[in-house]
């Protein structure tokens, strides 16, 4: 149990995957961090299979309009 709590600490500082919303889980109203980015980012990333598929991630905030390409 301590290994894998340690694992999980050690990535979350080295991508530097804090502070997140608490709410993103149970709620598309949220708002989200930098750190919330990142992650939905990553995410989306590691889901591209082929080297020739492009990824946009785009997060449709209030304030701001912000576009990824993976």
């Amino acid at each position: 149990m301590t290994l894998v709590l340690c694992a999980e600490i050690n990535v979350v500082l080295v991508d530097r995957l804090h502070p997140r919303a608490l709410l993103t889980l149970f709620t598309d109203n949220a708002e989200l961090t930098s750190a919330d980015r990142r992650i939905y980012t990553k995410r989306a990333k590691a889901e591209r299979v082929k080297g020739f598929q492009r990824v946009t991630v785009r997060f449709g905030d209030r304030d701001d309009k912000t576009t990824t390409r993976v």
